[in-house]
């Protein structure tokens, strides 16, 4: 008989190799992990990195770049992990295949990971749609036991605005206001039959203040309905939504529809660290550049070491054009693109439209049935043509209620100033505006503000991108779902 005593010796000492040997392997993967995190896909430092030209081409704000560019490690560190395919998500495969183009940076990044992780594109095979959604499941396995729950507005979402639910409306608004124009002369015909007997009655200036009140109501009830309607939207959005992990010079772009102020404070913070120095004739001239880690100062200090001596305003030009500072230009209008052209805000909208468009036909079947009585009209004139503007005002600040004025207010409101995270020169700038600029780079920036020759903001997007701005490569999902290692 074998000696019990040895049986249970052998046994023990088999069970601590066993987890000595699952010790040693979950030391090196942390070491692993540790050294894939701190690579950094942005050096060296550029104009047009990595990051800036992930966030350029594809829509995307800074802060949601990131998360992906921390995504894609995760996702790597499993490929360099498992003897096995896994599988990207559509965001994730965008940030993948950034990096292939970076051929050097890809090149070393392999060599952390310890093999080479080779991108393997779907043939849309039934085979190959099998193959994918083993590696998915797989993939969510490995990034649960590594990682946890995964980001849902990452892993699940075919682009960025997937997870705000708003879907883009069947029309513009553009196209809605031209019909509502195309209707102006019957519409008016049908009023100007219904209403001429009851106007011929009423005389001046009851008309007038009567009139007045009706518009007067119309839109203060359109404003408090609009503010809840507006509110109620943002609400349903996800906590987890990149809506709500804007970077400051995000929201100042937001709220002041411009990239000159976000320049601003980019310069002003070079100023203030004494990278870039103002001479006595008001000139920029670069002082100690080194240890600037930021790609949009990186950009400015460049811009002004490659031209000593340059004036603020010919700086503000050159670095409109430039994608550190674009890239935020393309990511906020894509954003206010798709929030205007949503089923939501344009159902806002329409009501906004049709309350103001017969209140303005009243008042033009007024000033024909004056015009056909030959009564005095000056009076009736000035109040329509008073009152249109307000309308084409009121309308337009509602196109941009959301990006320009809620956005930026729930931030503000949500901020302590006493809160560390806040207490950096991008949050103050957003905070406080022009009260934080160095008192010698303060006049420069009012002589750009007051002279619309060097303010007019030329940037590359625009609005018109509309929510069709999530860019990216066209490989994803089903079709772009593996990787294997050579």
């Amino acid at each position: 008989m074998r000696d019990p005593g040895r049986m249970v010796g052998i046994f023990l000492f088999r069970a601590k190799k066993i987890y000595l040997y699952g010790y040693i392997i979950k030391l090196m993967e942390s070491q692993l992990w540790e050294a894939v995190f701190k690579f950094n896909l942005d050096e060296p430092l550029s104009e047009y990195g990595f990051s800036t030209r992930l966030e350029n081409e594809n829509y995307w704000p800074a802060n949601f770049a990131a998360k992906a560019i921390v995504e894609y490690k995760k996702f790597m560190y499993l490929a360099a992990i498992s003897d096995e395919m896994v599988s990207p998500s559509v965001i994730v495969d965008i940030v993948w295949h950034q990096h292939l183009i970076f051929t050097q940076s890809y090149d070393a990044f392999c060599t952390v990971l310890g093999k080479r992780i080779a991108h393997i594109p779907s043939t849309h095979t039934k085979s190959d749609f099998a193959l994918f959604d083993r590696a998915k499941s797989r993939t969510e396995k490995l990034y649960k036991e590594n990682f946890g729950v995964q980001p849902a507005e990452i892993w699940n979402a075919e682009d960025i605005y997937a997870p705000l639910s708003m879907n883009r409306a069947k029309s513009t608004i553009e196209k809605r206001i031209g019909i509502a124009f195309g209707l102006l002369i019957p519409l008016f015909a049908v009023a100007y039959y219904l209403l001429q007997p009851l106007y011929i009655r009423i005389d001046n200036p009851y008309f007038i203040e009567g009139y007045s009140g009706v518009f007067l109501i119309s839109i203060i009830s359109l404003e408090v309905y609009n503010s809840g309607r507006v509110s109620k939207i943002i609400k349903q959005w996800p906590q987890n939504s990149f809506v709500f992990n804007l970077a400051p010079l995000e929201l100042v772009y937001l709220k002041s529809n411009g990239i000159t102020p976000v320049i601003h404070g980019v310069v002003n913070n070079l100023v203030a660290n004494k990278n870039i120095r103002i001479t006595s004739d008001e000139k920029l001239i670069t002082d100690d550049v080194a240890n600037i880690n930021n790609p949009a100062m990186f950009c400015a200090a460049q811009a002004v070491a490659a031209n000593p001596g340059i004036s603020y305003p010919a700086l503000v030009n050159l670095l409109k054009l430039k994608p550190a500072f674009n890239k935020t230009v393309r990511s906020m209008d894509a954003l206010k693109a798709h929030i205007r052209n949503s089923e939501q805000l344009i159902r806002i909208f329409d009501l906004n439209f049709a309350i103001l468009y017969v209140v303005l036909l009243l008042g033009l079947v007024r000033l024909a049935t004056g015009i056909l009585r030959e009564k005095p009209v000056t009076i009736i004139i000035g109040f329509l043509v008073v009152f249109a503007l307000i309308a084409i005002g009121y309308l337009y600040r509602l196109t941009t209620i959301i990006t320009t004025y809620k956005i930026p207010a729930f931030y503000k409101d949500g901020i302590t100033p006493t809160d560390p995270e806040y207490d950096t020169w991008d949050w103050q700038y957003f905070l406080l505006g022009s009260a934080v600029f160095v008192w010698s780079f303060a006049p420069l920036t009012t002589y750009v503000d007051n002279n619309t020759f060097f303010t007019t903001d030329t940037s590359g997007s625009g609005s018109s991108c509309g929510s069709n701005c999530g860019g990216g490569s066209s490989c994803g999902g089903s079709s772009c779902g593996g990787c294997g290692s050579d």
